[in-house]
């Protein structure tokens, strides 16, 4: 599979980016210090590791990555937790599941690793 866009909206509470990673092997993020660079990185690197915990910290409203025939989505929510969606697109038909995950509770690891099963 390959990562074709990434989109983050509020993250920090100001910053938003979508980013069309297209078919290039190459790309360069540029900006001023502050702007979000590192943590973009971190973002796909702790969502390509399965560290949800990551996500329940950092402050953010939406983050999208779409694949080839999948779309997965991290929101946060007002109480804290974060759901994550999982769009499949499969021979043209769309399955959609969602998992909501709450800090407080131990991550069933079998649970969350359903979803990377989707990737």
């Amino acid at each position: 599979m390959e990562l074709r866009r990434i989109s983050v909206n509020n993250l920090f509470g100001i910053l938003n980016y979508d980013i069309d990673l297209g078919n290039s092997e190459t790309i360069i993020i540029t900006g001023p210090n502050g702007y979000g660079k590192t943590m973009l990185l971190k973002i796909i690197d702790n969502i390509l590791n399965k560290n949800i915990d990551f996500f329940f910290d950092l402050r953010f409203e939406e983050i999208k990555f779409e694949l080839d025939t999948i779309l997965l989505c991290i929101e946060k929510q007002k109480n804290k937790n974060v759901a994550v969606t999982v769009v499949d697109y499969v021979n043209d038909k769309k399955r959609q599941e969602v998992f909501t995950l709450n800090k407080n509770k131990e991550l069933d690891v079998d649970y969350f690793d359903e979803i990377y099963n989707k990737l």
